[in-house]
């Protein structure tokens, strides 16, 4: 993964819970990080934020590791830079 992802998943992940995620690898899933429902979900409205996407509920579906959510990034923010 990239790491420059990799830096803003860890500060996203520390505005929204002090639990330590551990290794942070494309391959790892998002359950294995132990959020709840809500703490996703402030995760994800972080990641907007700081990303300046709105990500869907289809994008959401499809996500099950973090290499999922730094392609899903990537694309989106892809797509508001045209």
């Amino acid at each position: 993964m990239d790491p420059e992802f990799v830096d803003r998943m860890r500060a996203a992940l520390a505005q929204v819970t002090t639990v330590d995620v551990g290794p942070l690898t494309a391959d790892r899933s998002i359950r294995e990080l132990g959020l709840d429902s809500v703490t996703l979900a402030e995760l994800l409205l972080t990641l907007e934020e700081t990303e300046g996407i709105t990500i869907e509920q289809t994008d959401i579906e499809r996500m099950k590791t973090l290499g999922d959510l730094q392609g899903i990034i990537l694309r989106l923010r892809a797509e508001s830079a045209v």
